[in-house]
């Protein structure tokens, strides 16, 4: 299974004859026109690797459940929901039908819409977080490490006494 950057990749291009994907909250600053679409990663959880699922893939870490929010953006309700309509199927056949979950749609307040009408869909994508090889640190850092071997104290920060508080006793 491909990465989260991956599938919006695939998502735009899949989608570009239908209407321009934004993708990240840079993205959403452009003035653009209805209709449009546009896409960002809300949360991510994780859930010990079940093995099964992520073929081709080296050795999972974990299950990463990616959390997205699809706005598909149109001068009305009828054509935001005929560009909702296109995202899942688009969805269906880039991931094959798999390792997705199609959440709740919710219309925006229509108070807020200025420029149109906006129907947000919430898809959860089931990923894999895949092993990483771990590598010394970039540049020319080095790190030497230092072995103690004796521990002595030194006598001039010793006080009389005999190192355990008794009671009534208190610090200087």
């Amino acid at each position: 299974m491909a990465g989260i950057t991956d599938i919006f990749t695939d998502l735009g291009t899949t989608l570009s004859g239908v209407a321009p994907v934004l993708v990240g909250a840079k993205e959403r600053a452009r003035n653009v026109d209805c209709p449009y679409y546009f896409i960002y990663p809300m949360r991510e959880r994780y859930k010990p690797s079940q093995g099964a699922g992520f073929s081709g893939n080296p050795r999972m870490l974990a299950q990463r459940d990616v959390d997205v929010e699809i706005q598909s953006w149109g001068i009305d309700y009828a054509q935001a929901e005929t560009l909702n309509a296109c995202v899942v199927q688009a969805l269906r056949t880039i991931l094959k039908g798999a390792n997705y979950v199609l959440g709740g749609a919710e219309w925006h307040d229509p108070q807020n819409m200025e420029r149109g009408a906006v129907l947000v869909l919430t898809v959860t994508f089931i990923l894999g977080l895949p092993e990483q090889k771990l590598t010394a640190p970039l540049g020319d850092k080095t790190y030497q490490s230092v072995v103690i071997e004796t521990i002595e104290p030194d006598p001039a920060d010793v006080d009389e006494g005999d190192g355990t508080f008794q009671a009534g006793e208190s610090l200087p």
